[in-house]
C-alpha cells in the first residue's frame, strides 16, 4: 500500500516567531523551593478589578448577558467611552470610528491588516510589547525594529525626524509604538510625538499608537494620544485597553479609534474576526467606566509609589521611569553569557524577571521588572535579593 506524501501549502509567517517565554518562567517558579514566590516578569497588578459581572441584575444593561452584541460594540459602552475621553480632554471622534475589540491585541491585528499588503514593511519603535512583532508578522508583513526608546532614554533631545529618516525604507507602510513604553517606562513628550506624527504624515506612513498604559503616565505633561496632535487623526489608529487601567485583563476587551478613511474597513474586520466582543465583557467595561474615582486614584497613586520603592531599593543599573508598570534593568555588566545564570539563580529563590530579548532584537542585556505584580513588602524583599544575586554575579564576571 502506497502512503501519500502530498505536501499541502501553508503559511510560514509565524514559523520563526517563538512562543511566550513566560510559560517557561511560570513552570520554573512552580518547582522553586522558595518560601515566597515573586513573579515580577508579567505585567499584572495586585489591585482589585473595577467591574464585577458575577451578578447581573435584570435590565442592568441594554441587552441580556446571553445576547450577542452588535459587531461594532454596544451603544451604551461606546457612549461611556466617548464621555470618558471628553472628561479627560482628549480629542473627539465619530461613532463609526470607534470599534470595541477583543483586547489591544485584536485592535493591533485589525489596524495592521487594514493597511498592510503582503510584503509591506512594518516598523516597530522598540523595545516593545512582547507580542507586537508576532501580530505584525501574522499580517504577512516584513517586520523591522529600531531601538528608539533606548536612544530617547539616553538623549531626550534626539532629532526624531532625522533618526526615522535613516531608519525607514521605501517599503515602510506602518509604524507601531507604545507610550508610556512597555518595557522601558519612558513616556514620549508632546514635541516628540508631534515629530513622529509629522514624519509619518509627510511620508505617507500609517501610525499605530498602543495606549495601554495611558492611565499611568507620570511625565510632567501627562498622557497625550498621537491622534490628538496636528495631523494625527488622519493617520493614527489609537488602541486602548481596559486590562491595565481598570484591572480586567481576563475580560479581553479594549477599543480602537480609527482614521475616518479606514473606519468602514475596520468595522468589516471586526465582523469577520470575532463578530462581536462577548457581551459580559462589554458590560464589565461599561461598569468599569463608572468606577468610583477613589478606586482609580488609589491605583494611580499606588503604582507611582511602588515605582518609587523599586527605584530607591534597586542597585542594578536601570533606565529612568515616567510611566507604566516597569523598570528596564541593564545587565550588561554581567558580561557575555552572564544573564542566564543570573536568571536561574533568581528563579531558584522564587523570583522572576522578564528577559530583555522578549522585547526586541538586541535587548539581550536587559531585563524587565514589574513592580506592581506583588505587594509592597514582597517587592522590597525581592529587590533586596535581586541586588544580592546581581552583586555576586558581578563578582564572578570580574
Amino acid at each position: 500500500m502506497r502512503i501519500r506524501t502530498t505536501t499541502f501549502p501553508a503559511s510560514s509567517a509565524l514559523d520563526d516567531v517563538p512562543f511566550s517565554v513566560f510559560e517557561q518562567i511560570v513552570g520554573a517558579l512552580k518547582i522553586a523551593k522558595a518560601d515566597e514566590i515573586a513573579g515580577l516578569h508579567q505585567g499584572k497588578t495586585t489591585y482589585p478589578p473595577c467591574p464585577d459581572v458575577r451578578h447581573w441584575p435584570d435590565r442592568a444593561f441594554e441587552i441580556g448577558h446571553n445576547v450577542h452584541a452588535p459587531p461594532q460594540g454596544l451603544g451604551s459602552l461606546k457612549t461611556a467611552i466617548k464621555a470618558t475621553h471628553a472628561s479627560k480632554g482628549y480629542g473627539t471622534f465619530a461613532d463609526d470610528q470607534l470599534m470595541i475589540c477583543c483586547g489591544a491585541t485584536h485592535g493591533l491585528k485589525m489596524a495592521a491588516d487594514s493597511v498592510l499588503q503582503p510584503g509591506d514593511e512594518a516598523l516597530i519603535l522598540s523595545p516593545q510589547w512582547l507580542f507586537a512583532h508576532g501580530v505584525l508578522k501574522s499580517c504577512n508583513a516584513v517586520v523591522r525594529e529600531t531601538p528608539i526608546f533606548l536612544e530617547l532614554c539616553k538623549n531626550p533631545e534626539l532629532d526624531i525626524h532625522t533618526y526615522l529618516e535613516e531608519t525607514v525604507s521605501p517599503r515602510t507602510r506602518l509604524i507601531y509604538f507604545n507610550t508610556p513604553n512597555n518595557p522601558t517606562g519612558y513616556s514620549m513628550t508632546r514635541m516628540q510625538l508631534q515629530a513622529l506624527v509629522s514624519f509619518c504624515r509627510d511620508k505617507g506612513i500609517w501610525l499605530v499608537a498602543d495606549n495601554a498604559y495611558e492611565f499611568y503616565d507620570y511625565s510632567p505633561q501627562g498622557f497625550i494620544d498621537a491622534r490628538d496632535l496636528d495631523g494625527g487623526d488622519e493617520i493614527t489608529f489609537s488602541i486602548y485597553s481596559f486590562s491595565k487601567s481598570y484591572i480586567m485583563p481576563g475580560y479581553r476587551v479594549g477599543y480602537l479609534i480609527s482614521p475616518t478613511s479606514r473606519s468602514a474597513d475596520i468595522q468589516k474586520r471586526g465582523l469577520h474576526t470575532v463578530y462581536s466582543v462577548a457581551t459580559p465583557s462589554q458590560y464589565g467595561a461599561w461598569q468599569a467606566l463608572k468606577a468610583p474615582q477613589k478606586q482609580l486614584a488609589f491605583q494611580h497613586e499606588e503604582t507611582f509609589e511602588r515605582a518609587q520603592i523599586a527605584q530607591s531599593c534597586l542597585n542594578v543599573p536601570h533606565l529612568g521611569f515616567s510611566g507604566g508598570f516597569y523598570l528596564f534593568l541593564d545587565l550588561s555588566a554581567l558580561g557575555p553569557g552572564g544573564q542566564k545564570p543570573f536568571y536561574q539563580t533568581l528563579l531558584e529563590h522564587g523570583i522572576s524577571l522578564a528577559p530583555g530579548q522578549a522585547f526586541g532584537t538586541g535587548m539581550e542585556n536587559y531585563a524587565r521588572l514589574c513592580f506592581t505584580a506583588v505587594e509592597r513588602d514582597l517587592l522590597s524583599k525581592s529587590i533586596q535579593k535581586i541586588n544580592e544575586i546581581y552583586s555576586a554575579r558581578i563578582a564572578v564576571a570580574a
